[in-house]
């Protein structure tokens, strides 16, 4: 195994959270973990314990507590990552930990980048672990991405502002599209 690898050995698409009831884990994991709610979540980050009412995500760092209650009807998505190329990776592209970001992730891309590091670990075909690294690279330099155009989005226009989020689940679209037709051997 090369000394870059990101690993993903732990992941969840839209698991279904007991409503009302913390999730608490004082010590955190040894691992990274990214945490995304679709709906309404108490969350606490770095700046304390606040509401969100949906599309927020957040990445724990090893060790960190982990905080949050969801709402009723509450579906989250998260995984694990760890390996030698993901600190690199995060410092790269400014990906804070322990932040809540909020509005600038779409779910369909999240849950299509998820669908393919389950799809390459399941198979396991030669080079699987590089093109989960892979994956994991263009997910965080995408979400860097958004994080930079969020700065400037208070800038924009609501109009501007739906055009890009129309233009972005377009392209999220495409991209799960061309990525079921070029991987062989799954089925459809």
């Amino acid at each position: 195994m090369s000394n870059d690898q990101i690993q993903i050995p732990l992941l969840g698409i839209r698991t279904a959270t007991s409503p009302g009831s913390p999730v608490d884990s004082p010590g955190g994991s040894g691992m990274y973990v990214f945490e995304y709610f679709e709906s309404h979540v108490d969350l606490e980050d770095v700046d304390g314990l606040r509401s969100y009412s949906g599309n927020v995500c957040i990445l724990y760092p090893p060790g960190q507590r982990t905080l949050f209650k969801a709402g009723k009807h509450s579906n989250h998505t998260w995984f694990y990552l760890q390996g030698d190329g993901l600190s690199e990776c995060l410092e790269r592209y400014s990906i804070p930990t322990f932040r809540a970001i909020v509005g600038l992730l779409d779910p369909s891309t999240l849950i299509t980048f998820l669908e393919s590091v389950r799809r390459h670990s399941v198979q396991q075909e030669i080079f699987w672990e590089n093109a989960v690294t892979v994956l994991s690279r263009t997910f965080f330099r995408n979400l860097s991405r958004s994080i930079a155009q969020g700065a400037h989005l208070d800038k924009q226009s609501v109009y501007q502002r739906e055009n890009l989020n129309t233009l972005r689940h377009v392209r999220g679209e495409v991209y799960a599209e061309q990525d079921l037709h070029t991987e062989p051997g799954w089925p459809l």
